[in-house]
């Protein structure tokens, strides 16, 4: 579980931001999220859009590789494949935003990716997207 507090982010704060120097990493629930991989799928995809949209660089893994696995037949469920890309990618972000979406807390991926993004450095922020 994730006890840490992280400072928020807003969009526009993201947008105008004058830190970044490639593009923000977007952390979201995936595998034992309440709703399901395809809704956590579409989750990711609306805050990757509304970060897009609001002129902010941004890598989802959710978004990038949900669709590589259904279409390759890939296990979406193996952190062993699939965290290594993300975590190698997460280094050379800006930053990691989290979505704070139910069960994020409890994600063992998103742990992982504030324990290397803790180790490398990189500057962490809950993002503040409201619909």
């Amino acid at each position: 579980m994730i006890t840490s507090q992280f400072p928020i982010r807003g969009l526009s704060d993201l947008a105008s931001s004058e830190s970044v120097r490639s593009f923000f990493y977007l952390a979201t629930p995936y595998a034992k999220y309440a709703g399901g991989k395809r809704e956590a799928y579409e989750l990711a995809c609306k805050y990757t859009h509304d970060l897009i949209v609001a002129g902010v660089p941004v890598f989802s893994p959710i978004a990038h590789s949900h669709s590589i696995a259904k279409t390759c037949n890939m296990n979406k469920n193996s952190h062993d494949l699939w965290m290594p890309q993300d975590l190698a990618i997460l280094r050379g972000a800006s930053g990691l935003l989290i979505a704070p979406v139910a069960g994020w807390r409890n994600s063992k991926g998103i742990a992982m990716e504030v324990a290397e993004a803790n180790e490398h450095n990189i500057p962490i922020w809950l993002l503040d997207v409201h619909w």
